[in-house]
């Protein structure tokens, strides 16, 4: 994730970029469902605002609404990311502000 990479800009210019900065300017996103168990450690090592939270309803093996009091309930992620999680998300991705 931390390798050099170089990127072509709108201009033609190419420069070098770190990985990482794509997740932090937040251009990538994880999906998170309750039952994964490294939720908590994507959010303490990258940032808790590239999660997102899909509750894949209508599919018929959805576990909806369930799955958020499981969300809700995690001890690895702190009331800030639960938030986010379960509402912020939805509100920057579907440009809700």
């Amino acid at each position: 994730m931390s390798a050099q990479f170089e990127v072509i800009d709108a201009d033609g210019h190419i420069t070098e970029e770190d990985g990482r900065e794509h997740f932090k300017e937040g251009r990538i996103y994880f999906h998170a469902e309750d039952y994964e168990p490294l939720i908590g450690a994507t959010a303490n090592l990258l940032s808790h605002k590239v999660i997102y939270y899909a509750s894949d309803y209508p599919h018929w093996d959805t576990e909806f609404p369930e799955n958020i009091e499981h969300l809700s309930r995690r001890e690895d992620l702190d009331e800030e990311a639960k938030k986010w999680l379960l509402a912020e998300s939805a509100k920057k991705l579907y440009n809700l502000q």
